[in-house]
């Protein structure tokens, strides 16, 4: 589970037109083990007029541990079988 380090607020005039915002999230490449709280990415904050607004941190939300060759056969036999 991903979030982002801070809450994203944006300001806008109360007589103005209200913009559009997309979001863009940039996710780095990890490798297990990986702790809480630990960057993982970005997440662009994008105007209608195609300008970085904002960038925050992605950060991971709970410790993610290395796992052996054995678990991981387990876990993925376990998904063939049970289909999920």
């Amino acid at each position: 589970k991903l979030s982002v380090r801070e809450d994203i607020n944006e300001v806008e005039e109360i007589n103005s037109d209200s913009k559009k915002y997309t979001f863009k999230v940039n996710k780095d490449t990890i490798k297990a083990p990986v702790s809480k709280g630990s960057k993982v990415g970005s997440v662009e904050i994008i105007d209608e007029d195609n300008n970085i607004v904002r960038e925050k941190d992605l950060i991971i939300d709970e410790d993610i541990n290395k796992i052996g060759f054995i678990k991981l056969l387990i876990k993925n036999l376990k998904i063939l079988i049970n289909g999920r």
